[in-house]
């Protein structure tokens, strides 16, 4: 098993270097890999902020390396959920918060209303402080 690091999947995903990206393309075509949340977390914020790729990009960039043969993330659950979470306007950050704790007893509580409002009509337990 391979962990990969965000720049390994920038490079497989934008192309933006060729050494770098046939060297990426290698990795993510050949081998097992595996996918931190963390990692999901910064590709998706580099994405956005580096690259300007709009939210529905993100979301399919994600979901084109979920549906890899070979590629698996950490807690892929809660990846799973993140990305429904995002389809409806929720950022990844907070999907992915949201998603952490979806089996936890308890609730999440938030200062954001509009997180609140998406993540309730999503089934979650959101409380505003």
């Amino acid at each position: 098993m391979h962990w990969v690091d965000t720049n390994v999947l920038v490079r497989f995903l934008t192309h933006d270097d060729p050494a770098q990206t046939a060297r990426a393309i290698t990795v993510m075509k050949h081998r097992n890999v595996r996918i931190a949340k963390t990692v999901a977390l910064e590709l998706a914020w580099v994405l956005r902020s580096a690259y300007d790729f709009p939210p529905a990009a993100i979301i399919e960039a994600i979901e084109r390396l979920g549906g890899m043969h070979n590629v698996s993330f950490e807690d892929p659950r809660a990846i799973v959920l993140a990305v429904a979470l995002m389809k409806t306007g929720v950022e990844i950050e907070d999907a992915l918060h949201l998603a952490a704790c979806a089996e936890a007893e308890g609730e999440f509580v938030t200062f954001d209303a509009k997180l609140a409002k998406r993540g309730t009509q999503s089934g979650m337990k959101i409380t505003l402080a």
